[in-house]
């Protein structure tokens, strides 16, 4: 990973974010060996933990510059759009996603389906994700 998109601002997030989509290699490097879920309604409320090898597949995904729902067994061309939001929770990151209807100029609609969210918090120097709200 880039020594920039580790550091602790908001860009130095997007770069990691960004690295951490297009090299799913890197991934488990920047996962935590044991993932929380946690109920997105109430982040308080945790569901349970799963290890990153049962937390798969990254449910985020860019499909031709579109940032998708990645569902396991389909075809990346019939994968839902979906729209993300990244905002900074305490000292963490977290990244919203919905399903979302888009035009063909890709003006968002309508959302619809579950809200989910990963969170990433800063450890060993580094950006890692350690819970899926769901």
């Amino acid at each position: 990973m880039d020594a920039d998109a580790c550091g602790n601002s908001d860009q130095d997030f997007d770069n990691f974010f960004n690295a951490y989509i297009y090299r799913p290699e890197l991934r488990s490097q920047y996962t935590s060996p044991n993932i929380e879920i946690r109920q997105f309604s109430d982040k308080n409320k945790k569901i349970g933990v799963e290890t990153k090898e049962q937390n798969k597949p990254f449910k985020i995904g860019l499909i031709d510059y579109r940032w998708s729902y990645v569902t396991p067994n389909e075809k990346a061309e019939k994968f839902d759009k979906i729209e993300i939001k990244i905002h900074r929770v305490d000292e963490t990151m977290q990244v919203d996603f919905i399903r979302g209807h888009y035009t063909n100029d890709d003006t968002l609609t309508e959302t619809y389906g579950a809200k989910g969210a990963y969170v990433f918090e800063r450890k060993n120097n580094c950006w890692q994700l350690t819970q899926e709200l769901r």
